[in-house]
This record gives structure tokens, sequence and C-alpha cells, in this order.
């Protein structure tokens, strides 16, 4: 395995975050910008399907009012192929330590010039009425790569060092911060991040480079404060190994698409959540 590969993980088991610098091929990404330009274009563009037994994929402009869109991920092939590289399937496997990795969720975004909303602190996995039958800490992975340059001003990432280590976090309004009315589970140390208890880890990045972060790791996006700067990115989410069906009485898993309904306590398997590794 290659070495910076190997101190990367070892900081992602110690972080919750990592940034694996310069990973992806700029050819593979410089392509997906094309592609979803034309997107926009089209009249597809305002159409969002409501069932599927395929992957998926949410496309979103991240600006006040901005609404996100679902797609067949196989409308975007540079998507597909990327998601498909030996690169990004390389790094998921060494991640993975020998368990299977399944796509659960895969976006494209773009924070606009302007656009002064965070995206509140949150967890990915929260999100999710999933749970890991093998009892695995941490099942859930997110891969985020940004398609332009990410800087100070326009949008970028904040993670905090070690909150994968803390307890289950609720589900939030992404624009709010506020736990979803009924969710019984924690919310996340607003006021602990505020006071400076928590080491916080920035996600500044450039194109080729891959951000890395567990699904229970407490993160948000800053505000985009430029006049002229769109911040795209690409994100994928992961789930390693045995999974379980677990929906919980509230929160946000009835948003979550799959080709068809589980019992809780239900062996997780569906055609719209494909195996990567």
């Amino acid at each position: 395995m290659n070495s910076e590969i190997i101190s990367g993980i070892d900081n992602l088991k110690k972080v919750g975050f990592h940034k694996f610098e310069n990973v992806i091929d700029k050819d593979l990404l410089s392509p997906i910008l094309d592609e979803w330009s034309d997107f926009i274009k089209e009249k597809r563009k305002e159409t969002s399907i409501k069932s599927s037994d395929e992957p998926l994929l949410s496309l979103f402009n991240a600006r006040e009012g901005g609404k996100k869109i679902i797609r067949p991920l196989s409308e975007f092939k540079t998507i597909k192929t990327l998601l498909h590289s030996k690169e990004l399937k390389y790094l998921a496997s060494e991640i993975a330590n020998r368990n299977k990795v399944r796509l659960i969720e895969s976006i494209i975004f773009s924070k606009e010039p302007k656009c002064n909303n965070d995206v509140c602190w949150h967890v990915d996995e929260s999100f999710f009425p999933l749970i890991s039958r093998d009892r695995i800490k941490h099942w859930f992975i997110t891969f985020w790569m940004p398609l332009n340059k990410v800087t100070e001003q326009n949008g970028y990432m904040e993670y905090v060092g070690g909150s994968h280590e803390i307890t289950q976090r609720g589900s939030v309004d992404l624009s709010t911060g506020k736990v979803i009315e009924g969710d019984d589970r924690p919310g996340i140390d607003l006021k602990g991040i505020e006071e400076k208890k928590y080491e916080i880890f920035n996600g500044i990045s450039d194109v080729g480079d891959v951000l890395v972060h567990y699904g229970n790791t407490w993160h948000r996006s800053t505000p985009n404060i430029t006049q002229n700067q769109r911040r795209p990115a690409v994100s994928f989410k992961f789930i390693l190994g045995e999974i379980e069906y677990h929906r919980r009485k509230f929160g946000n898993s009835d948003r979550i698409i799959f080709s068809r309904s589980f019992q809780n306590g239900e062996l997780f398997e569906d055609q719209t959540v494909p195996l990567l590794v």
C-alpha cells in the first residue's frame, strides 16, 4: 500500500477526517462540469424521479431556496467513470479494510457566489435508516471531491476532530441546524464548538484531492462570500460490511429512495445500492 495512503488512513481513524491530496486524475474531473452544464440546459433538470431500481444521483445548487433534483446515475457518464476509477476504488477498498463497499448516495452540488448560508453542522449517517449488522463503529464513509479550487472564501468544508468517537447524533435541518422534531438522539454540541472545545479542521483543497470523513463525523460547509466563484463538488457516500435496515420513528429516513420496502432488522440489500469493491 502507498505510504501516504497508510498515513492518511491512520489520521482518518484518529481525527475522523483526512484530505488525501492529488489522488484523482484531473482528466476524470474536468468533463463532469461540462456534462452538468449540458444537463442544466435540458428539460429533465425540472423533473425529480420518485422511484427507481437503479442507483441515483442528487443534483443541487446550494443557494437560498435551492432545489435538489434526483436523477438516475446512469444518465451521467462522467460521474460513473469517476466512481469506477481505479484510484477511487483503491482508496475505498483500503479504508474499508477488507469489508465490502457499497454506494449509498451520489451527489453533485455547487455552492454559488454570494451564497451566504451555511450547510449547518450535521452527521451524514443520521439521515439513513441503516445500522451496521457487523457492529462496525465506522460503517459509513463519505468521499468529497472539489471540481474547482476550494478557498477560504468560496465555501470550504469544516470538520470537528475526534467527533466520530462521540455518541450517535440526531438528524438535523441543514438550513437551521435544529434536530428534526421527534428524533430522540442528542444534537451536535454547538455550544462546545462555539467555545472552541474541539479542534476544527478545514477542507481547503484543490482539484484531484479527496476529502474523506466518517458518517458520524460532525461537519459543515461555510458560506461562499465571493462575487463570481462557484464551488462545485462531487460526493459519494458508501456503506461498509453487512448492513441492517433500521428506520427510526422520527428523523429524515423517509426521504431515502430504495427499490423496495424493508422491515426493521432485515438485512439491507437493494438494487439502488450497488457493490463497488
